[in-house]
């Protein structure tokens, strides 16, 4: 899940978030981000800081955070299982999830958040100023 990919003109998919359970089987114990140092998550805290989509590995915003900033797309490699996320941005800000092919999982406006989400498809999340 390392391979890069031009991501535009792809598809894009207004989606509300919901907390359905993920079904995927695996797990994330080697997910990364690529260029992000994961972090450990505190949940009773919520900790993704305004302005940030936060990538969790587990459940329950729980596991290693992943906090993502700037305006561009991000690799995944070895998210296999259930994890969560938060976007947290501020204003119109907008973030989505792709697979292999660019086609959009999941997307959302700022502030949203999934606590079981199946990141098994997922290879690229893209933040943007707006919808992307």
């Amino acid at each position: 899940m390392t391979a890069a990919v031009a991501l535009a003109g792809a598809a894009t998919l207004a989606l509300t978030p919901t907390t359905a359970g993920a079904t995927t089987t695996g797990n994330n114990d080697g997910a990364s981000v690529g260029g992000v140092q994961g972090h450990p998550a505190d949940p009773t805290n919520w900790d993704c800081a305004a302005g940030n989509v936060c990538l969790y590995t587990g459940t329950g915003w729980q596991g290693t955070r992943f906090d993502l900033f700037y305006y561009q797309t991000y690799s995944l490699a070895n998210w296999n299982g259930a994890g969560s996320w938060f976007n947290n941005q501020t204003g119109g800000a907008f973030m989505k999830i792709t697979d292999a092919s660019g086609r959009t999982i999941r997307s959302s406006y700022a502030v949203s958040r999934e606590g079981s989400f199946d990141f098994n498809p997922a290879w690229y999340v893209t933040l943007c100023q707006s919808a992307c």
